[in-house]
């Protein structure tokens, strides 16, 4: 397979394997760094499975690939993305309120977020109709370390930040005249992503100082 010509393509797919590189190095770090519990594994779940969405994006954007093939692995992207929402709101809770809840809510949220994945099926692939629902839950998400950030939670304001970053980095996905020169060309996925590895360091580097003190 050859890569893509389109140069923003590129570096959307560069950028995707960045993401994906510190998606996967931040669930590492968790398992090592945080104590064991039903919130730590539910967050690190969520980053392993951002991770492994974009790796599939990297494949999507980079390489010259049939349309048939790009549909067919747009599927299980849209089936982490949506795992991953669930995890972010999931993982919230369990941090906050502890395991009880948090295993309802992410059981629930599971449910919700195949509905939206048929949603999108069903109105012929609009990424609209699934960034509806990840809008949702991380503003769910972000209400809960916002709490928790009025509360004295240590760490709960960086992981606000990164929740409010993401929802940022979604008005920017949006916005697809957006672009960027800077050393390389970078269209609106790009600069989506970049904005993403910032909000992922900050996810990571809160939810370190949270789940030490998360509920039992």
């Amino acid at each position: 397979m050859e890569l893509i010509a389109s140069t923003t393509e590129r570096t959307t797919a560069a950028t995707d394997l960045l993401l994906a590189i510190a998606a996967f190095v931040g669930a590492w770090h968790l398992g090592r760094q945080a104590p064991a519990s039903l919130a730590a594994r539910i967050w690190a779940g969520a980053l392993v499975a951002a991770g492994l969405a974009s790796v599939l994006g990297a494949v999507t954007h980079g390489l010259e690939i049939s349309q048939t093939l790009r549909e067919l692995l747009w599927q299980p992207l849209f089936l982490l993305l949506g795992a991953t929402v669930a995890c972010f709101v999931a993982g919230g809770v369990a941090d906050a309120y502890g395991p009880r809840p948090a295993r309802l809510v992410l059981t629930v949220m599971l449910i919700v977020a195949l509905g939206f994945y048929v949603a999108t099926r069903l109105s012929g692939g609009k990424f609209v109709v699934f960034v509806v629902f990840q809008a949702a839950g991380l503003v769910a998400a972000l209400a809960i370390y916002l709490r928790l950030t009025a509360r004295r939670r240590p760490g709960a304001i960086l992981v606000a930040a990164a929740l409010a970053l993401s929802l940022a980095a979604g008005v920017i996905q949006a916005s697809e005249s957006l672009a960027l020169h800077f050393v390389w060309e970078f269209d609106h996925n790009g600069i989506y992503h970049l904005v993403q590895l910032c909000g992922l360091a900050l996810l990571v580097a809160g939810l370190g100082t949270t789940l030490r003190t998360a509920a039992p």
